[in-house]
């Protein structure tokens, strides 16, 4: 390659030839080959967008290249964004609605498209920026002609315009042949958002846009993705328009996207830590990106003098250790952006004052010296200890959280608010034993029940949905509270065949049975492990007892610690909780029996309402603090099947479970002495006034509590989790799948 002095493409495919002969020696890279016409996938996030979306949506349909398919996700807009975007869906098979259940800003909106993506190639187009006619095809077009595996996509040119302008411009041919990888990116942003067309596994295998990240959440993306040994080739034409708009991200928080960007530009300068690599990539920039600019801007004056030096005395060794130290990388990343071979040629000339060699005399010291030198700095390079020619100045700045993916050992997936709470509990006496863990953020494709905000109270590492199922996670195991959804159910499918160890941690009562749900869950029948809160609930695993663990309620711990406190004036906490479409249709009638049973107790009422409840009860007096914060400032508290019986007892506060609408779920059939269970409001008001009049003692409680939740035990309920997921992960012998976590999900997927 050296000694020809081919040119920059020709070097790229010579290196491509040597990259190929080192893969059948070790694995190869991950690729998707390319047919002669791959589909392409246009995502489209869009939030409160109406303004725009019809004429963006529009730039799409008119395509030159019609092979695509649109995915609009809809990030919980509250404008007529969806319906422009059914309207499409509906007349264009191509186009498809993705709506989001909470929102979680731009990177989760176009992870979601990642996550759903069924082209080979993916490219994304902001709700107010728009294609023009040729811009999918000539994207294309240029990945094609480079069949490269280091080539993740190609860009095309961008132009701006006004808010107000509606027009689409013609597409105009550019001078633009810039190469882009980690070293001519310079640390910076290559391009906005809507330039790039890129490979859908490769932006799959590095784990998508970084959530955590409200701006410049595309420049942290294309810096992962160039750090990682891919390159972007040019498209020689306008392909994109972006419409700059006053009320714009940028403008409306300028310094939060200069603290971020700055960032970046940072973390570009420093040293890639070993648990940001992903594997199974081209090539891999570990040193700061000033380190690779230095060599390169070198480079030219180490050649020309090596040259001149070996003219003058056919030294190989000297210059082959200073090539060793000067320019270290020099085969990997810098023969791509400069030719030494000519350079080395021109040296060879100066020292002779020649300008026009005889070929005889120019073949010569091609074949004996240039050949010979690279040949030893190549022996050289990678087997001795090199000598950095200069070191990078800055000091760590680590205001962006990275991507934690390797090292991680338990990962979490919570619901609901008061699943962190449970799974919190157990993570003190894991950190004691060094084990790793993080929560995964599922708000967005779930609904908002709280777990981001529980996260960000308890500062726990977490990751989202999204992040996680595109990121290169292989925990040891994975736990989740409900393994039945569409959300989570995949992922312990996918964990399974992956053979990860699964736990279903059971969140306090359950319809095992689904004897009142209505529906066909089959709730902790995926997961491979049941850890139960009580010698109550394997009755529901007969058939499966060897992969029950009876562990108790971590919750539970904290609450049994509480000295319960009784207001001066009795207030009953009527719990409503008739959730999911279980017997929804008994609420108001259960409701009003509570209520008028108060009533006649002579005692106030306070009505807890569960968060996924979605009735009207503004006519009654409805609390907005929590279930347990009532509870504390109640005397009595009243409800249908719920956990929230256990923890009222647990709490030392008297329960009382009304079911006049014949609850089929046994759990609290049997009270042992703990609480009453009544059927009518004439009973229940007696006994409303009974447990005001005298309070139950709290070990009272105490037979019932430890048939259902282990409070006995030597271990607190927290800590036997801690010990049972850590027993299980020895079990596993940690073994290694053949196929990572994130692959075996996309190909249920499909």
């Amino acid at each position: 390659v050296f000694q020809k002095g081919l040119s920059k493409t020709s070097v790229m495919k010579e290196q491509q030839k040597a990259l190929a002969k080192k893969e059948k020696q070790s694995s190869k890279i991950t690729t998707v080959p390319l047919g002669a016409k791959p589909m392409v996938t246009v995502v489209v996030p869009t939030y409160n967008a109406e303004k725009f979306l019809d004429h963006v949506l529009g730039s799409i349909a008119q395509q030159s290249y019609s092979n695509f398919e649109c995915l609009v996700v809809n990030d919980f807009s509250t404008d007529s964004s969806e319906k422009i975007a059914k309207k499409y869906a509906q007349k264009d098979k191509r186009f498809h609605l993705v709506n989001h259940r909470a929102n979680g800003g731009l990177a989760a909106a176009r992870n979601t498209g990642i996550r759903l993506a069924n082209g080979d190639l993916i490219c994304f187009l902001d709700s107010d920026d728009f294609f023009i006619a040729d811009s999918l095809k000539n994207r294309l077009n240029a990945i094609l002609a480079y069949d490269f595996p280091e080539v993740v996509g190609s860009y095309g040119g961008s132009i701006n315009v006004k808010e107000d302008d509606f027009s689409i411009p013609r597409p105009q041919k550019i001078n633009q042949t810039k190469i882009i990888d980690f070293v001519s990116a310079g640390g910076n942003c290559p391009f906005n958002a809507n330039q790039p067309m890129l490979k859908t596994s490769v932006v799959r295998k590095l784990g998508g846009f970084n959530e955590h990240l409200r701006q410049a959440e595309d420049w942290d993306f294309w810096s992962r993705i160039l750090r990682h040994g891919y390159c972007f080739v040019p498209s020689p034409y306008t392909d994109v328009v972006y419409r700059s708009r006053r009320g714009s991200m940028i403008r409306r928080g300028p310094l939060e996207h200069l603290k971020t960007s700055y960032a970046i530009y940072r973390l570009n300068h420093e040293p890639l830590p070993e648990e940001q690599i992903f594997d199974d990539v081209p090539f891999v920039f570990h040193k700061p990106w000033i380190e690779y600019k230095i060599q390169m801007d070198f480079c030219d004056r180490f050649f020309q003098f090596a040259g001149m030096n070996q003219a003058r005395t056919f030294e190989e060794e000297e210059i082959g250790n200073l090539f060793e130290a000067f320019i270290p990388d020099y085969i990997d990343v810098i023969a791509k952006h400069r030719d030494g071979g000519k350079k080395a040629l021109h040296g060879i000339f100066r020292q002779y004052s020649i300008t026009n060699l005889e070929e005889p005399f120019q073949s010569y010291f091609t074949r004996s010296t240039i050949a010979k030198v690279f040949k030893q700095a190549g022996r050289l390079v990678g087997n001795q200890p090199y000598r950095h020619f200069a070191e990078a100045a800055w000091q760590p700045f680590p205001p962006i959280e990275p991507q934690k993916q390797k090292g991680i050992d338990v990962v979490f997936m919570p619901h609901s608010k008061y699943h962190v709470w449970t799974m919190y509990c157990i993570t003190p006496y894991l950190d004691e034993q060094g084990i790793k863990y993080i929560f995964v953020d599922s708000t967005v494709p779930y609904r908002d029940q709280g777990v981001r905000q529980g996260i960000e109270e308890r500062n726990l590492p977490s990751v989202s949905y999204n992040n996680f199922v595109l990121g290169s996670f292989e925990p040891k195991i994975i736990v989740c509270m409900d393994d039945w959804d569409t959300v989570v159910k995949p992922v312990i499918e996918a964990a399974k065949e992956a053979g990860i160890p699964t736990v279903g941690l059971v969140e306090g009562v359950q319809d095992f049975w689904d004897v009142d749900t209505g529906r066909v869950r089959k709730p902790y029948r995926t997961v491979e492990y049941v850890f139960l809160p009580g010698k109550f609930d394997q009755r529901y695993f007969a058939d499966c007892i060897d992969k029950t663990r009876v562990v108790g309620i971590p919750r539970i711990d904290e609450l049994l610690l509480e000295v319960p406190k009784f207001p001066e004036k009795p207030l009953v906490v009527v719990n409503v909780n008739f959730t999911y479409n279980v017997l929804e249709e008994c609420r108001e009638e259960w409701l009003k029996g509570v209520v008028e049973a108060c009533k006649i107790a002579g005692v106030d009422y306070v009505i807890s309402q569960h968060p996924a409840d979605k009735a009207d009860l503004s006519n009654y007096n409805v609390s907005d603090k929590s279930m347990y914060d009532l509870i504390r400032q109640g005397s009595v508290f009243v409800s249908r099947f719920s956990s929230g019986i256990l923890e009222a007892m647990a709490m030392g506060k008297p329960a009382i479970y009304h079911n006049p609408h014949c609850e089929k779920v046994d759990k609290f059939w049997e009270p042992m002495g703990a609480y009453p269970v009544t059927d009518n409001l004439e009973s229940l008001a007696q006994f409303i006034r009974k447990l005001i009049i005298k309070v139950p003692n709290r070990i009272d409680f105490n037979s019932f509590l430890e048939f259902h939740c282990e409070i006995s035990k030597s271990k607190s309920s927290s800590e036997n989790v801690a010990d049972e997921i850590c027993n299980i992960m020895t079990l596993s012998n940690q073994k290694k799948s053949d196929v990572s976590l994130f692959n075996t999900f996309f190909a249920r997927s499909k």
